[in-house]
């Protein structure tokens, strides 16, 4: 396709631009089952808006956003249990896994990462641009982290252990503050990837849910990511990485020609707009408003749950929180034959299975249709 000669009609370009957005699959539309990603508030839609110009990579022009910013990182320490929190916003979990094992290394210098089975592919990506060993540790029969593994692979060469709480493929907790006991014993950091557990989880134990610690109440745990436009309900992307203490001195670089006479960040131009839609969301619906939110998802999932002893289905585990995967033959083929029927669930790797995210945007109708069509293809 070349490059224009000359400027389109506002009118002409804005058809095109329909005729595009036809095409995408909508949160809405309830087809969407695989996707850990949320339909964004509308007060987060219109925060962005109205800051989509702020660039906090210059954050001397943007004080508001600023402002902002350091609120979310200090109401986010709130939740998660620390008092004095470091943090920024950045654009999703795979920045603020990258940026923790970057600080990490530039702060202790050692070189071998202890990785669950299970641990999100940004991992392999910050261990890959680092130059950094992974370390891969088993996982329990509940698909856990096997702790006595740990045991036996973690040394005085490790940097740090990174935990999950809410894994991608089935949303299962590990065993942070049995992790912590060990890696204490060693001197060794917990990183947990609370990408999409920590707009969840805390709400649930408020709800009494029987979920383990996984925050900066357990003491070994220093660095922890969140993902804001998961759960958070807020526009995409928006990450945070939240740390104990100060380790972003470790990855200062000069910026002489801007506001600010350091960067501490992976990005330099920073899309801000999403500080301004998390901010607006957390206060749009507070403690209580995410408990709403968080109780719906695991009566979705308690629902469909259910529907597979109607229709024989095996799940892997039993839900440990808004995630619901099926053990079955085939499962790929599965998974290609619904997206034909333009129902999107996906894959787990992990056990074989067909993994469902029941998010807020799912009502138990959309759930009807989907057991409905999986059971005509399902062998």
């Amino acid at each position: 396709m070349k490059f224009p000669e000359h400027g389109m009609h506002k009118k002409d370009l804005l058809r095109i631009l329909s005729a595009k957005q036809r095409k995408n699959i909508k949160f809405s539309d309830g087809k969407i089952f695989g996707s850990m990603c949320a339909k964004p508030a509308q007060i987060s839609i219109l925060a962005y808006n109205m800051f989509i110009e702020s660039n906090l990579g210059n954050p001397g022009l943007y004080p508001g956003t600023y402002e902002m910013e350091r609120e979310v990182i200090s109401m986010l320490g709130d939740l998660m249990h620390c008092r004095r929190v470091y943090g920024r916003v950045l654009s999703g979990g795979t920045e603020a896994n990258i940026t923790a094992l970057w600080m990490y290394r530039n702060a202790y210098g050692k070189r071998k990462v202890i990785l669950p089975e299970h641990a999100h592919f940004s991992f392999n990506k910050a261990c890959n641009l680092l130059g950094l060993e992974p370390v891969y540790v088993k996982l329990d029969k509940n698909y856990t982290m096997d702790c006595e593994d740990l045991r036996r692979k973690i040394d005085s060469d490790v940097l740090c252990v990174v935990a999950v709480a809410g894994s991608t493929e089935l949303g299962v907790i590990d065993d942070i503050p049995s992790i912590s006991e060990i890696c204490e014993r060693h001197g060794v950091a917990v990183h947990v990837d609370a990408a999409f557990g920590g707009f969840i989880i805390p709400f649930l134990k408020r709800l009494k849910y029987a979920l383990p610690d996984f925050d900066f109440k357990v003491s070994a745990v220093q660095s922890i990511t969140v993902d804001p436009h998961k759960m958070g309900q807020s526009v995409m992307p928006s990450g945070v990485l939240l740390t104990r203490k100060n380790l972003w001195k470790s990855i200062e670089f000069k910026s002489p020609y801007l506001t600010s006479e350091v960067h501490t960040t992976l990005l330099g131009t920073r899309a801000s707009g999403a500080v301004a839609g998390t901010y607006a969301v957390i206060n749009w619906l507070g403690v209580h408003g995410y408990m709403e939110l968080a109780e719906y998802c695991m009566e979705l999932t308690r629902y469909a749950r259910n529907l597979c002893n109607r229709y024989g289905f095996e799940p892997v585990v039993e839900p440990t929180l808004n995630i619901l995967a099926l053990r079955g033959k085939n499962t790929r083929r599965i998974v290609r034959e619904m997206y034909r029927k333009k129902l999107f669930v996906s894959y787990a790797p992990c056990c074989n299975g067909i993994r469902l995210v029941l998010m807020p945007y799912i009502k138990k109708e959309h759930i009807d249709r989907l057991f409905n069509a999986l059971s005509q293809i399902w062998v």
